[in-house]
């Protein structure tokens, strides 16, 4: 755990245990009441697949996640942050940053299966459905483990602290109903190795969250690697 300013800082028992609880939640059964939500509309008004491209209950998750960062907009990153952090990372920023979507565009061609580009996955998954991720748990999500777990570090041990590896654990988590679908490419294999980049990803992206104390960086770089996992 990362250390507090002052002890009465640190978090009372039934804090954790209800910020945990909720947290898993909606890491875990978010898209399932998406679908069910999904369910409920007129077929007609139905556009995508499934909840997670459908664009109408995409708006839904993001409002849900916009109100959820609103509530708590001083933890969750919607402030532009330090300046002068800006200015001391802005070299390990830009790599950072720029290493997901130079990734995506070397090597997503190469793997076996590559159902983003294969079906066209829609713009209610690439561009909505990404910054509600984003904001959920890059924004929302981080900020209360960084209230549980104390502020990480700006330095490499800052990338193995709680709040950070909780964050991408929960992230990875969320696409755990990929599991029930063979349809449009998502093989077993690929919901498998898509758990193992969501986490990685989702830690890796977290530096500049940690560096600037702003999600936005991570909301642009969510949409571009997307967008170019359906285009290439």
């Amino acid at each position: 755990m990362e250390q507090y300013k002052h002890i009465d800082d640190a978090p009372s028992q039934l804090t954790v245990i209800a910020t945990l609880l909720l947290v898993v939640t909606l890491a875990a059964f978010n898209t399932p009441l998406l679908e069910l939500l999904r369910a409920e509309l007129p077929v007609e008004q139905q556009t995508g697949w499934n909840a997670s491209t459908d664009l109408w209950v995409n708006v839904a998750f993001l409002i849900e996640a916009l109100v959820l960062c609103a509530i708590t907009w001083k933890s969750s990153g919607l402030r532009i942050g330090d300046p002068k952090k800006w200015k001391r990372y802005a070299i390990p920023i830009a790599f950072v940053w720029i290493m997901p979507p130079l990734l995506v565009l070397s090597l997503y061609r190469l793997l076996t299966y590559t159902p983003f580009h294969n079906y066209r996955w829609p713009i209610g998954w690439w561009l909505v459905g990404s910054i509600a991720q984003e904001l959920l748990f890059g924004g929302f999500i981080y900020g209360r483990m960084v209230k549980l777990f104390g502020q990480p570090q700006d330095g490499i041990k800052g990338a193995f602290s709680a709040a950070v590896l909780i964050t991408a654990f929960l992230y990875s988590l969320n696409h755990w109903p990929n599991i029930q679908t063979t349809e449009h490419g998502m093989s077993p294999s690929f919901v498998q190795f898509q758990f193992l980049y969501t986490f990685v990803g989702c830690a890796w992206m977290l530096s500049i969250r940690r560096w600037t104390d702003c999600v936005w960086p991570a909301v642009l770089g969510h949409v571009l690697v997307n967008w170019l996992a359906t285009v290439i």
